[in-house]
């Protein structure tokens, strides 16, 4: 079930996305990557000025996606996750959806960035309409910079 998450789901789901991406990390041989060393501070900072949506199952969050909308109507989609054993059910394209849903009819475009070496999720991104702008190598890993516009 999709619903907009609550600050009290915050550590919850800050404990998904490391496991999600602590995984991510692993696949990539990447020592560290931004998600994992975000803190529940920044986590609740960042909650002020964002929209967070929460797949719940069972009393547990097992996805998440946050968004925020900039004041040119941009709306900034961040960190998609799904716990690695609910993969490829869908989980991730309902909370895209959810989120897209959200913003209708206020975003007049969505960007949003990944790992250009995940081609499950740059293939998700790519089925809910989402292109590639451009890449930019980070040291860990190559980014892919994807838009949709509305």
């Amino acid at each position: 079930m999709i619903s907009r998450a609550v600050k009290d789901d915050l550590p919850e789901i800050l404990d998904l996305q490391l496991r999600a991406f602590g995984e991510v990390a692993q696949r990539l041989n990447a020592a560290s990557l931004p998600p994992l060393e975000q803190t529940i501070e920044q986590l609740l900072e960042e909650e002020q000025n964002s929209v967070f949506f929460k797949y719940t199952e069972n009393g547990h969050i097992i996805g998440s996606v946050r968004g925020s909308l900039d004041a040119s109507g941009t709306c900034h989609v961040g960190r998609l996750i799904v716990a690695p054993y609910c993969r490829n059910r869908g989980i991730g394209r309902q909370l895209m959806e959810a989120l897209e849903e959200y913003f209708r009819g206020k975003a007049s475009r969505y960007l949003l960035f990944t790992s250009e070496e995940t081609p499950e999720t740059l293939h998700l991104y790519g089925k809910l309409g989402y292109e590639k702008l451009y890449t930019r190598n980070t040291g860990s890993t190559v980014m892919a910079f994807l838009e949709k516009k509305v």
